[in-house]
């Protein structure tokens, strides 16, 4: 039946948060099914062998970067990865990385939010870094910083939708966030929001009136 060497297809997760489960299921092609391992790991995480299954709870003196190796094996031989886990004591994302919406509908409100509530104050910056949409004619968006206050969890932010006569394609507006305080960024760094033209394109009026 032949052998073929362990390959790692997975992407692990880079994230974690003090004191909440974390969790990855590292998967691997080959022949004979491989077996998993850790060569590199911080205190408390374990592998599930046959699965690939890593779990951990990480403690406050586990804050900041953790590095984690792992390994792969059958009988054909080994594949590795090697990755860095930066555990945070809460992390800031949007509840979403994507939405949309027919350009009538305004003001959107876009949801953050802190993974757990904490007992100091949180503060992450927001703006506009790409999308098809023009700032003005089709949105308004200044750039700014969200507070979460003690034992807040979310915060919104408001995107005013300009709703115009003009038939066009739908258009995108991609929001950004950076530079957190008391927090770290989690996957959904980013939200691209869709503006759904609502203007009809069949109207003779628009495309020139038939008498």
């Amino acid at each position: 039946t032949g052998v073929s060497l362990p390959v790692i297809t997975s992407t692990p997760i880079t994230t974690a948060t003090m004191g909440e489960p974390y969790s990855y299921d590292v998967d691997a092609t080959g022949i004979p099914d491989p077996t998993y391992s850790l060569t590199i790991a911080p205190s408390g995480m374990t592998i599930n062998s046959s699965t690939g299954v890593i779990t951990w709870t990480p403690i406050e003196a586990q804050l900041g970067s953790n590095s984690v190796a792992v390994l792969a094996t059958n009988l054909a031989g080994s594949d590795s990865q090697d990755f860095i886990i930066i555990v945070a004591t809460a992390l800031l994302a949007f509840e979403s990385d994507g939405s949309s919406g027919d350009e009538a509908i305004s003001p959107v409100i876009l949801a953050v939010s802190l993974s757990k509530a904490l007992s100091q104050t949180v503060t992450v910056d927001y703006s506009v870094t790409g999308g098809t949409a023009t700032s003005g004619e089709d949105y308004t968006l200044s750039s700014g910083t969200l507070t979460f206050n003690p034992g807040e969890t979310t915060q919104n932010i408001s995107l005013t939708i300009v709703d115009n006569s003009i038939n066009e394609p739908s258009e995108t507006i991609i929001i950004t966030l950076s530079n957190p305080t008391n927090a770290t960024l989690g996957t959904n760094k980013t939200h691209t929001y869709t503006i759904i033209d609502d203007d009809d394109q069949t109207d003779p009026y628009t495309y020139g009136h038939i008498p």
